[in-house]
């Protein structure tokens, strides 16, 4: 398994990226919902599997932000 190194800024940015991708996706199901024309590619079922993915990413890299810098994010 590889290993990598990350700065506080770039795990800062990638937390950040996480929790966006959620909002967005949280954004998109609204709109969808409410039937906006712009976002009929997607199904209720997809946006709800990246927003459960994200918020895990997000978790997930909080984590090892605490491992690696022994502070919470």
């Amino acid at each position: 398994m590889a290993s990598f190194e990350f700065s506080k800024e770039e795990m800062n940015d990638m937390v950040y990226a996480a929790r966006e991708a959620t909002i967005r996706f949280k954004r998109a199901r609204t709109l969808f919902r409410a039937g906006d024309v712009a976002y009929s590619q997607w199904d209720e079922e997809t946006l709800d599997y990246n927003i459960k993915r994200y918020t895990a990413v997000e978790v997930m890299l909080r984590e090892k932000y605490e491992v690696a810098f022994g502070e919470e994010w």
